[in-house]
This record gives C-alpha cells, sequence and structure tokens, in this order.
C-alpha cells in the first residue's frame, strides 16, 4: 500500500504486482507513462476512504474522555474485491 508521489490518494498493488509496479515508480526518471500504467486496473487500485472514518474516531475518543473508560474504534482496511476501503467503526 502506498501513493504514486501524485497527490495524496492511496492505492493497493494487486498481489502478485509487487515487482511490476516498483520497477514502474523508482528512480528519477519516472514518465507520466509509468504511473498511468502502475494505476491500471490489473496492476493497481485506488483506496477510497470513508469520510466517516475521522468523525467516528473523534466520538470515541470524546465518549473516552466523557466516560473515563478506555473506548476503541476498529479501522478496518478491506482488500477484496475491486473497490478497496478503509473504515471505521467503534469497538
Amino acid at each position: 500500500m502506498g501513493n504514486d508521489g501524485q497527490g495524496d490518494a492511496l492505492r493497493l498493488v494487486r498481489e502478485g504486482q509487487e515487482s511490476a509496479v516498483s520497477s514502474m515508480l523508482n528512480g528519477d526518471q519516472i514518465t507520466k507513462a509509468n504511473r498511468n500504467a502502475a494505476r491500471t486496473s490489473g496492476n493497481s487500485a485506488l483506496i477510497s476512504i470513508d469520510p466517516s472514518l475521522q468523525s467516528t474516531v473523534q466520538n470515541v475518543s470524546d465518549q473516552s474522555l466523557q466516560s473515563e473508560l478506555e473506548n476503541q474504534a476498529l479501522i478496518l482496511l478491506d482488500i477484496y474485491g475491486d473497490n478497496p476501503s478503509i473504515t471505521a467503526q467503534p469497538g
């Protein structure tokens, strides 16, 4: 998991494509074509981040302060399927 140096989006490299993607994004002479090839669905997928993730974690923190008990949030990375995602839920 990482980014391609362009923006702040996270990408999940598909299993078995680690070397191919790494070779396209290493070195000083990375081209737009290299980045586009690394981004193809066969090589990697954009990870979506649930927009409510931050508020879920903040709510758990607030609950901990109010109750004076430790509360937890589960951060989940779903890597299966075509649309990997990061979500959070109170634990």
